[in-house]
This record gives structure tokens, C-alpha cells and sequence, in this order.
């Protein structure tokens, strides 16, 4: 389990984005949706750029 320290750095890499959701769940040694419930639970919202929305639009169909 991640301490408390480590969480905090991984966490301001991710906001200023330092490294990706990928890397922090990486570095954290957590899945991915554990790591959007991070973000949920510190009031932090996902880095997605309108390019990775457009990239990933043809998901939707």
C-alpha cells in the first residue's frame, strides 16, 4: 500500500502533468479505476485533453 507521502507526490505529478493517469496507477501500484476513485476522493478531476476525446470517439460507436 502507497504511503500517505507517496500519494501526495505521484498525485502533484499527475495535476501538473508531470505523468499520466497511467503512470501514477503505475507508480502507486494500484489499477486504474482505483486510481479514478483517488482522484474522486481527493476532488481531483482526470487529465483529458479534447484530443483524447476525439482519438477515442470511435469507442462510442
Amino acid at each position: 500500500m502507497p504511503t500517505p507521502l507517496n500519494i501526495e507526490m505521484v498525485l502533484k505529478k499527475y495535476v501538473s502533468k508531470e505523468i499520466s493517469a497511467g503512470e501514477a496507477s503505475r507508480r502507486l501500484k494500484i489499477n486504474r479505476w482505483e486510481f479514478v476513485d483517488l482522484l474522486r476522493a481527493q476532488h481531483i478531476y482526470l487529465n483529458v485533453e479534447l484530443e483524447d476525446l476525439l482519438s477515442a470517439s470511435h469507442l462510442a460507436e
